[in-house]
């Protein structure tokens, strides 16, 4: 799945695996990760830190986001419907519905704060 794009939506897709330990519990069941584990970044620090570097304006980066995990929430309910239809057999896609479900919410959410 490789594009030529936005780089801040490259970003921002990476962003959407990263988890916090404040992040709701929902959101950190969808794909768990080592990021909330001590000495990750915060999905912030990663901002800042990519800003610095590349010299890019970050200030729209919750709107990237945000898209993110509409994309993320595309690839699980793909997996889902293949899943659901008996595609594959896989038991640890049975809850990807769910899953799906919590990012289209967090998103949504986020879409409204503004927050990264």
């Amino acid at each position: 799945m490789a594009t030529v794009g936005d780089p801040l939506f490259d970003l921002a897709v990476s962003l959407t695996y990263w988890i916090e330990p404040g992040d709701p519990d929902d959101l950190k069941k969808v794909m768990p990760t080592l990021t909330d584990t001590s000495g990750f970044l915060t999905r912030k620090q990663l901002i800042d830190r990519y800003a610095e570097q590349s010299g890019r304006d970050l200030s729209d980066m919750h709107w990237h986001l945000v898209f993110g995990y509409f994309k993320l929430a595309g690839i699980l309910q793909q997996i889902y419907a293949r899943y659901a239809k008996g595609q594959t057999k896989d038991e640890r896609f049975a809850d990807f519905g769910d899953r799906v479900q919590s990012l289209i919410q967090h998103a949504y959410s986020l879409s409204h704060t503004g927050d990264v």
